[in-house]
């Protein structure tokens, strides 16, 4: 994993998922669909060592990060505050929820796009993670092709 202000040509994203033992397959499904996509996941426990606190940490870490993935599932106050962060950067944000807590999608996130899917059918949800990552991870930002056409 690359460390914030490291550069890398990897694209970078983040992950917002409940870290509770009931997601650990969701996230390693995740994991496992963006690094086959040459993408780097955010995150590095030595940071967190030297002295930084862990909401600067997870800050720095959005902020540095080209995508952003959230699962919405139990609406987590902490997974919602970094989907509010991501959407004011202006990041490309992936929302994935259990298809059955679907029907609760947080007020924050109505309205926008999100992949609901089966627990018992994670490698679906991997085709999705890695197609929309590579898409969006690999696209040039519109800023940078402005600043190549001058």
């Amino acid at each position: 994993m690359r460390m914030i202000g490291e550069w890398d040509p990897k694209p970078l994203a983040f992950l917002s998922l409940p870290w509770t033992d009931d997601f650990k397959t969701v996230r390693e499904h995740v994991a496992k669909a963006l690094s086959e996509a040459g993408i780097q996941i955010a995150g590095s426990s030595t940071e967190a060592d030297e002295g930084r606190s862990v909401p600067d940490l997870l800050l720095r870490q959005l902020e540095a990060a080209d995508i952003v993935i959230v699962d919405l599932t139990h609406r987590s106050p902490n997974v919602l505050y970094e989907l509010g962060y991501a959407n004011a950067l202006r990041k490309p944000v992936l929302s994935i929820v259990r298809a059955s807590d679907s029907a609760v999608i947080p007020w924050a996130a109505q309205g926008s796009l999100y992949y609901p899917y089966d627990i018992g059918k994670l490698d679906e949800l991997s085709k999705i993670v890695r197609s929309w990552a590579t898409r969006r991870a690999h696209a040039r930002p519109p800023d940078e092709l402005t600043a190549q056409a001058r």
